[in-house]
């Protein structure tokens, strides 16, 4: 496994958007700021086509990165620590996602295209306070965990979710 872990204020990433062209064969990105950057993650990260993990903490987005659609092969997702209210409905392309965590976000709500993704096993959506309505018929058939803690989603759409979903490891409250 490929590799490759940017972390903190040591490294302007932005200088160095096309050189992650040269990472043609990476499989794993980890990207967390520290907060010292307020610019956006550069686009040609999304020309990774063997990239099958990807970690975006902390960055300033306040809308989905749309070059993240073009990572076909990604099995596992995390966005973090931004202020991005809404998932596009492209989501639903990438149909390989086994995990997709968007936390510490602003989102309020799921697009129903999240349906799409049979492979996903893993949801987590937790600390994202606005969040209070989830539409029970989006969740992909197949997923196993679903995680709702710190969000805003009511008792009766948890007890209806348990309902249609009684094999789920569903987790409310932070533990």
């Amino acid at each position: 496994m490929i590799l490759l872990s940017i972390i903190g204020h040591e490294f302007d990433i932005n200088k160095h958007g096309v050189d992650f062209m040269r990472f043609e064969n990476l499989e794993e990105l980890f990207l967390q700021n520290n907060g010292m950057y307020t610019s956006l993650l550069p686009e040609e990260i999304g020309r990774l086509k063997t990239l099958t993990k990807l970690y975006v903490l902390n960055y300033s987005y306040r809308e989905f990165p749309e070059w993240v659609l073009n990572l076909k092969n990604l099995k596992s997702l995390m966005i973090r620590g931004n202020d991005i209210i809404k998932i596009p409905d492209q989501i639903g392309q990438l149909v390989q996602l086994e995990k997709l965590r968007i936390e510490n976000c602003e989102l309020v709500d799921l697009p129903d295209s999240v349906s799409n993704l049979v492979n996903l096993r893993k949801l987590s959506l937790s600390d994202n306070f606005k969040l209070t309505k989830l539409n029970i018929s989006s969740l992909p058939k197949r997923l196993k965990v679903l995680n709702l803690s710190a969000t805003g989603i009511t008792n009766e759409s948890l007890n209806e979710i348990k309902t249609k979903f009684p094999r789920f490891q569903l987790n409310k409250f932070v533990e």
